[in-house]
């Protein structure tokens, strides 16, 4: 996976130290994501 190394996750929360975005992972697990939520977790570029 490409940038796994700059992930940290800390309990409940993950977080991206490249870009400095969080997510939940109580988030990331509901069913209602929005295709658009998925690109932005997906594009740490």
């Amino acid at each position: 996976m490409r940038g796994a190394s700059d992930v940290i996750v800390q309990g409940d929360e993950v977080r991206c130290q490249r870009c400095g975005m969080t997510a939940s992972l109580s988030a990331l697990n509901r069913s209602d994501v929005t295709e658009e939520e998925l690109r932005n977790l997906t594009s740490l570029d």
